[in-house]
């Protein structure tokens, strides 16, 4: 099995050069920055309650820590005229998240047959988030070429732009924090008297999403096989996750991420 992917990946890589007429590997390192929207977050069994379900409201965009980023392309430009280019993009970094927020809460009783029967009301939430993330994305390029040498006869200065798909992995443990708070209505009421935590548990849950990743940028060729790149790269992945515990915590979230880059080019 193992010699049967060696052999395949070998396969690939021998038919990806020949279709590129500049075939190069980058190594390139980071900060990633940007933000997550919790579109909604909800769980079952709430508190150790059977059949009491929540749903906490926060849909505020809330920025993330800023983390250091490594990453690899692979690729080359197809045709030195009309410099089309493509490259797979892979990188990794932590994605941890950490707010607190004025949070509306609703909860339901799934026992009930009356869709009415819920409670309304308030709570301060922290919501933690920590874990890492890997995207791998093909994105596919144009470029401008500037400055023609000897040694860089498409030019020792080149601008580019790219757009392309991708698969966003991430595996992240999310815990919320419920402060103290009453929620009721006509017949159904919720009283928290203690803080509590929901999902309290290191166990990771893996994701796997679609992604769209832009990168743009400019590099310098200053010999016939080194160059150095400097990017900035942007992505938007939506997603959910659950964590099947006792509280089925669920959570619903919308990623923008940033992240600014430099990186080492090997032309071969």
């Amino acid at each position: 099995m193992k010699f049967t992917k060696i052999c395949s990946l070998l396969l690939i890589g021998t038919t990806y050069q020949k279709i590129l007429t500049e075939f190069y590997i980058e190594p390139y390192g980071g900060i990633v920055f940007g933000g997550e929207k919790y579109t909604c977050v909800s769980a079952k069994n709430t508190y150790g309650i059977e059949d009491l379900s929540s749903c906490f409201n926060r849909c505020k965009l809330k920025t993330i820590k800023a983390r250091p980023l490594v990453g690899m392309k692979l690729g080359g430009w197809i045709r030195h005229k009309n410099s089309f280019g493509l490259w797979l993009d892979c990188q990794y970094h932590h994605l941890n998240y950490c707010h607190g927020l004025c949070t509306g809460v609703n909860y339901f009783d799934l026992s009930s047959n009356d869709p009415c029967n819920c409670a309304y009301g308030s709570a301060t939430t922290y919501l933690n988030s920590r874990g890492f993330a890997v995207t791998l994305a093909l994105p596919f390029a144009y470029r401008w070429r500037f400055h023609e040498k000897e040694y860089a006869p498409f030019g020792c200065w080149q601008t580019y732009l790219a757009l392309g798909p991708g698969l966003f992995l991430t595996k992240q443990c999310t815990s919320l924090t419920v402060c103290p708070h009453v929620a009721d209505d006509d017949n159904f009421t919720v009283v928290v008297s203690d803080t509590t935590i929901i999902n309290n548990t290191r166990n990771k849950v893996l994701r796997k999403s679609a992604c769209l990743l832009c990168d743009g940028g400019f590099s310098y060729l200053f010999s016939r096989h080194c160059a150095i790149d400097f990017s900035l790269q942007y992505r938007f992945t939506k997603y959910t996750t659950r964590f099947n515990q006792c509280a089925c915590l669920t959570t619903q979230k919308k990623c923008h991420l940033g992240s600014a880059n430099i990186g080492f080019v090997i032309n071969f």
